[in-house]
């Protein structure tokens, strides 16, 4: 196999409609704490191909990874994406936490809602580390996949 010129994975990042409720909801919820906060340069826009293109960004760090938000606010004609996690180009990020009820219910005090059922894992029927998973969403489309470790 060819050698990959990837070196490591820098960030993901979240388009979002308030950039502020967003940071509290990674800092309250996730543990993380913002690295950075300011206004993009306006290339931007060639960048991403949207002529006048203006947006917000931050860059959050914990758990050993990295996230950036970007709110746009131009042009006016923005629109939030609606899909399902069967949808293709969907995309969630899943974590580790200690307890999966307490990390949903206080992700649904920041706006997040349960997409399905909250799943205790049967280990004597399905071979899992995991002893329960839960997906939720925020209306920005924001998917997080709690896992509670056994």
């Amino acid at each position: 196999m060819e050698q990959s010129d990837c070196v490591s994975l820098n960030h993901t990042c979240f388009t979002v409609t308030d950039i502020g409720k967003t940071i509290q909801f990674f800092e309250e919820c996730l543990g993380y704490q913002v690295e950075l906060r300011q206004q993009v340069p306006e290339v931007i826009g060639r960048l991403i191909g949207v002529a006048d293109a203006t947006a917000e960004q931050a860059f959050l760090t914990g758990n050993g990874s990295r996230i950036e938000l970007l709110c746009y606010q131009s042009p006016p004609n923005r629109t939030v994406i609606s899909s399902t996690p069967v949808d293709t180009g969907s995309v969630h990020i899943g974590v580790y936490v200690d307890d999966a009820k307490a990390a949903v219910a206080k992700a649904t005090g920041h706006g997040f809602a349960l997409l399905g059922d909250f799943i205790e894992v049967d280990s004597d029927h399905f071979s899992s580390p995991v002893n329960a998973v839960a997906w939720v969403r925020n209306s920005d489309g924001i998917t997080v996949e709690f896992l509670e470790m056994e």
